[in-house]
C-alpha cells in the first residue's frame, strides 16, 4: 500500500514471516515474486540469502 511504502514494514514481516515457517522445520522454502513487487523486493530477498531458482515472464491479457 502506497501509504505504508518506506516505513520498513516489508523487512520485519518478512523477517516475522519466515522465523514462523522455518519453526515448523520445512525442508525448503520457495520464495514467488511478480511485478507487483517493490522494486527494492528482490535485492531485499537476495540480502537474507534467498537465491533465484528460476527467472519466467509471462504475460498475460487484461
Amino acid at each position: 500500500m502506497p501509504e505504508d511504502q518506506g516505513r520498513r514494514l516489508g523487512p520485519y514481516l518478512l523477517d516475522w514471516s519466515l522465523k514462523e515457517i522455518w519453526a515448523h522445520l520445512p525442508e525448503r522454502v520457495w520464495l514467488h515474486t511478480d511485478t507487483w513487487d517493490h522494486p527494492k523486493a528482490k535485492a531485499t530477498y537476495e540480502r537474507i540469502g534467498f537465491k533465484a531458482y528460476a527467472e519466467v515472464w509471462e504475460e498475460f491479457a487484461d
